[in-house]
């Protein structure tokens, strides 16, 4: 993959991630992400070969960043990345939005 692509791909990601973080990932949507990233809305759309891609990408960011509402969004809604993480960070993810 060429750095041009990877530098897009990351901009998309990053914009998908804000998104989840302040919204919601009910607000990862093509439209929402290519105003977010200043981004074409095909650009948005190819960059993960899908909308579902790009949200499975999402949750798997979130896993890694330890981004406690997002995991739990993730967990209840089913996202792989979310229902296989650790124990402890799906515990404290649920513990955060039970506080």
């Amino acid at each position: 993959m060429s750095e041009k692509v990877e530098n897009r791909n990351r901009t998309v990601l990053e914009a998908a991630i804000g998104l989840a973080e302040q919204h919601g990932m009910q607000a990862v949507t093509r439209p929402r992400v290519a105003r977010e990233s200043g981004l074409a809305l095909g650009t948005v759309s190819n960059a993960f070969g899908s909308m579902d891609g790009l949200r499975d990408a999402v949750m798997a960011a979130a896993v890694d960043r330890e981004i406690l509402p997002v995991i739990a969004q993730g967990l209840a809604e089913r996202y792989p990345a979310a229902v296989n993480a650790h124990p402890d960070l799906k515990s404290r993810a649920l513990a955060k939005i039970a506080a």
